[in-house]
């Protein structure tokens, strides 16, 4: 299953060339929608719930940190595209995902994506054996004995053994 990816750029130019590398060398990623309008993109990341968002740093009335604190908390992976290597600390501090300098190098995307979706496996493989060990220990089986039923935890079991007689009329 793709991540699904929004791309917030004021320049035109800039969000159509990473739309196309994204469509063209980033498979695991699918972008529900694009903007150049950091109050639309607002809007978008709050409607349409993105995994990843592609932000670029310096936008007329809003820039993408001011973006960012105002969608507080932030329940989706940034990664800044700017022409200006100077806000990376800042990028930092905000526990952005990546930093990637226009133009962005296809290689410099690649390998975003390629550790982006390895996060995001890891995720989901963690939130799968979390979920497992929870309904296990969650789960009870019942056990009818000779004089009664006895009801028992799975997590409680450490070894299980089944027994078969086989009782045939004497004839």
């Amino acid at each position: 299953m793709a991540l699904k990816t929004i791309i917030i750029d004021d320049e035109l130019d800039s969000l159509e060339l990473l739309q196309y590398k994204i469509a063209e060398y980033c498979p695991g990623l699918e972008v529900i929608g694009t903007t150049q309008s950091p109050e639309e993109g607002k809007n978008m990341i709050t409607n349409l719930m993105p995994d990843v968002v592609f932000l670029d740093v310096e936008m007329p009335r809003i820039n993408g940190f001011r973006l960012l604190n105002e969608l507080s908390p932030i329940m989706f992976e940034v990664i800044f595209t700017t022409a200006y290597s100077h806000y990376a600390i800042d990028a930092v501090r905000v526990s952005a995902f990546d930093y990637l300098t226009k133009p962005i190098a296809i290689q410099d995307l690649e390998n975003c994506v390629d550790r982006l979706l390895s996060k995001f496996a890891q995720q989901t493989e963690k939130k799968v054996n979390t979920s497992n060990a929870r309904s296990m220990e969650e789960s009870i089986i019942v056990i009818p004995t000779a004089e009664t039923i006895e009801f028992v935890k799975v997590s409680d079991i450490i070894f299980l053994e089944r027994q078969v007689a086989i009782i045939l009329p004497s004839i």
